[in-house]
């Protein structure tokens, strides 16, 4: 039996998991990238296990809301979601219409909005498979990192010290190496369903996992460990926490497949796509320059069938069109048959909805079956040694589009703050925001999940009948806007967050009108003085574990402008300054990076004359830093950047704007520059 230590480690690798160690792996390069070849690097030792054979292949998750793609952008691989994915361009409400057999047997177009709203993010909201969305970030794992994940591992048993701070090591877990199955051909499980991941099971009847290799077990040592092992998290129940909530007693089948059906296609041009049906359905038409040969994840409609209470069904489309059909509902404490969930009768099941029109299923890719209900854990970590995140602490619907996004925003809102830690330039006392933050987040993800779901599994309303209207759905549709792009959340006060209502360290919100405190960092953009390129300031956050102060002085001609930056800079980079203070190695900058934007053109900003700390040396060579000057000018190719604007900024204030921004693009306050040893104190 083998023997081994990390600093953290990590069970499971779905999305949540996966993040987590891509932006470890992240971490680690930008340290690597200050070292020179052959010196050591600063570098987080961690591990990700996983008991599956290998990653998600078909099917699961597939939606990819702005605020995931802006930071997937700050890992460096938006492009490739940007590339593959479909972007949702409008949704389209229809309505029964009234004319045609009191409302039940036809139906009418009857509103348009945008899907994402004007300047809600740079980017938009995109669909693309889970199984993408996982190889880009094993393939930033061994790009940037050089790791992979352990699969076959399976976790059995796990012990922590009494006092954590005891000792260097305080978590123990025991991992049984598993042999790749084997199979004869006989009883071979159905390499096309996805019920081993369904939430309706309470335990797996069917098993996954191969026979152990019993000779091949091991001991890890960990400061941390971090559970992502889903909805059955065995890391939850080893630090005894359970999963609390309701059901909404319903259960829903999923089929990828390629149907054959009558049901009218209005237009299928790769520009616009809508499907037309019978009753009470929203459609979510897609834009895309990408045919379905040039990416892998495909021109996608979705369509909600609500014939009658019980029978629902919603469509999304692409070579192989998603079903979400409604089966039935249980009692209270009942569990679903698994014999009775088959491929045969969720297809029976959509074609009842769907009659009079033909429905059939020339190929099913992929299956599942999901039961709707909306489940938290009481907390999400056990003496800031062990957390989980994900499916492991909260669970709901998969209606509002959610669930792989707002898992991997638990892990990235937790990595930054184990980096820090672990590097010694955090107190450990910053991980108790994790649990603070991040659950009240599911929390009032699941308050909105309930009202989404509740509508989708309400009947329509009709002249005669009482039910779901339109005007209810769209209403809450437009309200949850924000929820749907991933930009809604908005984090309270703590150790990382300024308290705005006691204007706590001297912070000054009214400077910039445009940046809310405890939110993400918007994106305007700006001219880059030593390129002269068109810049999106937000992509300027790369998550690297560092802290950025954003630094908005005005105009750098007028000379009592100058004056109070050089006083700034001092105060920053001086024998006690700030900056200083909190990086007692390494490049100046290593820790917290200093971006500045003039209220001046391009042209007029004096490079070479600015203070050091604005334009620092870089190891491993020295060299200056000019991708860290921005001006709020015209561009060669876009007109006025607007920057100053767009964040409610003075250019001729009496005084300038400091921006304080976390690893994870969250504001944690904004100061005057002239009290930037305020900021120092917080």
């Amino acid at each position: 039996m083998s023997n081994s230590a990390v600093d953290i480690l990590i069970v499971g690798a779905g999305p949540a998991g996966l993040f987590l160690a891509a932006q470890l792996a992240k971490i680690n390069a930008f340290h690597a990238s200050r070292t020179r070849v052959g010196e050591p690097a600063k570098r987080i030792d961690y591990r990700i296990v996983d008991k599956a054979e290998h990653k998600v292949l078909v099917g699961h998750a597939d939606g990819f809301q702005c605020r995931t793609v802006e930071v997937f952008q700050s890992l460096g691989i938006a492009h490739r979601v940007v590339h593959e994915g479909c972007e949702v361009a409008e949704v389209v409400f229809y309505n029964p219409d009234p004319d045609v057999d009191s409302g039940k047997g036809g139906l009418k177009e009857t509103q348009r909005v945008i899907d994402t709203e004007p300047g809600t993010s740079f980017f938009r909201h995109y669909l693309l498979g889970q199984a993408r969305v996982e190889q880009f970030l094993l393939d930033l794992m061994r790009e940037e990192d050089n790791t992979f994940v352990e699969q076959l591992m399976d976790p059995t048993s796990f012990e922590m010290a009494d006092d954590v701070n005891s000792t260097e090591y305080p978590i123990t877990v025991k991992l049984r190496h598993l042999a790749p199955s084997v199979s004869d051909g006989k009883n071979k499980e159905d390499s096309k369903s996805g019920l081993y991941r369904s939430n309706l099971f309470a335990t797996e009847t069917v098993s996954t996992v191969p026979e152990p290799d019993k000779d091949a077990d091991e001991v890890i040592k960990a400061r941390y460990m971090v559970g992502c092992d889903g909805a059955r998290s065995w890391v939850r129940k080893q630090i005894g926490l359970e999963l609390k909530g309701d059901s909404a007693n319903t259960y829903w089948g999923v089929v990828d497949a390629i149907p054959i059906t009558d049901v009218g296609i209005l237009s299928t041009s790769d520009q616009y796509s809508r499907l037309l049906t019978k009753t009470f359905l929203l459609v979510f038409a897609i834009v895309t320059n990408n045919s379905p040969e040039e990416c892998h994840s495909f021109r996608r409609i979705r369509v909600d069938f609500n014939r009658a209470p019980g029978a629902r069904l919603c469509s999304v489309s692409r070579l192989a069109e998603r079903f979400y059909v409604q089966l039935g509902r249980l009692e209270p404490g009942e569990r679903v048959n698994r014999n009775e969930v088959t491929i045969e009768k969720i297809i029976e099941k959509a074609q009842s909805i769907v009659k009079p029109y033909r429905l059939e299923c020339a190929d099913v890719e992929w299956y599942t079956c999901y039961e709707i209900g909306q489940r938290l854990c009481d907390t999400f970590e056990k003496q800031e040694r062990v957390f989980i995140a994900g499916d492991a602490c909260h669970t709901h619907s998969p209606k509002a589009g959610q669930g792989m996004n707002t898992s991997m925003m638990d892990t990235y809102n937790l990595g930054w703050k184990l980096a820090s830690v672990i590097h010694g330039t955090a107190h450990p006392s910053i991980l108790s925001t994790y649990q603070t933050e991040r659950h009240a987040v599911a929390n009032d993800l699941i308050e909105f999940d309930r009202k989404i779901a509740g509508l989708f599994s309400g009947k329509p309303a009709t002249r005669e009948e009482a039910g779901v209207s339109l005007d209810e759905f769209h209403a809450l549709w437009k309200k949850m806007g924000k929820w749907t792009t991933g930009t809604a959340i908005e984090y309270a006060q703590s150790s990382v967050v300024a308290n705005v209502k006691q204007q706590s360290f001297g912070i000054r919100p009214e400077l910039a009108t445009g940046i809310l405190i405890g939110s993400h960092f918007e994106n305007h953009p700006a001219i880059c003085c030593g390129t002269a390129q068109d810049i999106q300031l937000q992509h300027r956050l790369i998550s690297d574990g560092r802290w950025r102060i954003m630094l908005y002085p005005g105009d750098i001609r007028n000379p009592a402008v100058s004056d109070r930056l050089k006083s700034v800079c001092e105060n920053l980079d001086g024998d006690d300054g700030i900056i200083r203070r909190y990086t007692p190695t390494g490049d100046i900058d290593s820790v917290i990076q200093v971006l500045t934007v003039f209220a001046t053109p391009r042209l007029e900003v004096e490079k070479q004359a600015l203070p050091e700390i604005l334009k620092p040396k870089r190891s491993p060579y020295g060299v200056p830093a000019w991708d860290t000057i921005f001006a709020d000018d015209k561009s060669h190719h876009t007109g006025d950047s607007k920057a100053y604007i767009g964040y409610g900024i003075k250019a001729d204030n009496d005084v300038g704007c400091a921006v304080l921004v976390r690893p994870d693009q969250y504001v944690a306050g904004v100061w005057a520059d002239t009290d930037i040893e305020k900021l120092g104190e917080y």
